[in-house]
């Protein structure tokens, strides 16, 4: 009867599920975690569960992180947003040393190479580029409009991108004096600019960056990454990546790490700039902002569920 065969069918469903289920929690491999490869160590605190990070950034002696990201849930601490937090990442447990007050949503900082002070992005108002002391000793300072930056080996420069309806530019804006050039632009009606990443190779005037230019038929093309000699003025691609890379230079300036995509999965990506090889040392989701440590030890990245790890450069190269 209709009865029976409808019994039968939804017996078969649920049985089907259950076997599914049976699969998933016997028998289907779990995910790798970050720590099952060798060399990587934990650098996001215990005790807490974190929201993603939107930027991190080493201090120069290596000992500490800057890291924009809120607590998302806590027995002890409230969801808190508008904060730089600085965390001991040494090799010591991982532990927040300092929060600095900078309101409105924080994300890519980026640490002086020659001081106690922090770049970040802002969209309190007005929205762009800010500074603050990481003793948190003034009040952060408004520098430009912006959405992402990094700063020259002698402290005094700050590359910034800037995105504006068709138009995408990077200008250098010297802190001391205020003096603001021009040094990338380009514009072209009915494309949209997206991306920004930007870092300054730490031995030169060379600036790596990424982004791409889309129309809203073809909003799928790759990202470029680029290379910039700042001295020349001369512009080359590097690569192209589906995703929005996160981009880090090595010390010695022969290397970039960033975030690309490698066997359809979005992972951390080192490449050689003498001949273009790339490295995929980690066979996992690799979400978000990667930073080579100033040493040249270690690269910072984050996983998929928004915990930050730092890998042993000398397990993969």
């Amino acid at each position: 009867t209709m009865r029976k065969r409808c019994i039968i069918t939804i017996t078969a469903i649920i049985a089907a599920g259950l076997v599914l289920c049976l699969y998933c929690v016997l028998l289907r491999p779990p995910k790798p975690s970050p720590l099952d490869f060798a060399g990587v160590r934990r650098i996001t605190p215990d005790g807490e569960e974190w929201s993603h990070s939107s930027g991190m950034s080493w201090s120069p002696d290596g000992s500490r992180m800057a890291v924009a990201w809120s607590i998302a849930s806590s027995r002890t601490l409230r969801p808190e947003k508008g904060y730089l937090y600085i965390v001991g990442a040494g090799g010591e447990e991982p532990h927040i040393l300092t929060r600095t007050r900078v309101d409105g949503l924080v994300s890519y900082p980026a640490w002086s190479p020659t001081s106690e002070q922090v770049a970040y992005t802002s969209q309190r108002e007005p929205g762009g580029i800010w500074l603050a002391d990481v003793n948190d000793e003034r009040d952060p300072i408004f520098l430009g409009e912006g959405q992402q930056c990094a700063w020259a080996p002698d402290g005094e420069r700050i590359a910034i991108t800037y995105i504006l309806s068709t138009t995408f530019t990077i200008y250098i804006l010297n802190v001391r004096t205020g003096e603001r050039i021009e040094v990338f632009h380009v514009s072209e009606e009915g494309r949209y600019p997206r991306g920004g990443n930007i870092a300054w190779s730490p031995v030169d005037d060379r600036l790596a960056f990424s982004f791409k230019q889309y129309d809203y038929y073809n909003p799928n093309e790759p990202y470029g990454i680029y290379e910039m000699d700042l001295v020349s003025g001369v512009t080359r691609l590097l690569t192209e990546s589906r995703q929005g890379a996160s981009l880090s230079w090595s010390p010695d300036g022969t290397m970039l790490a960033f975030t690309g995509v490698a066997n359809d999965k979005c992972t951390l990506v080192i490449m050689r700039l003498c001949d273009g090889v790339m490295i995929t040392p980690l066979d996992m989701l690799v979400w978000g902002p990667v930073r080579w440590s100033p040493d040249g030890n270690e690269i910072a990245f984050q996983e998929a569920s928004g915990i930050i790890y730092a890998l042993d450069v000398a397990c993969l190269l």
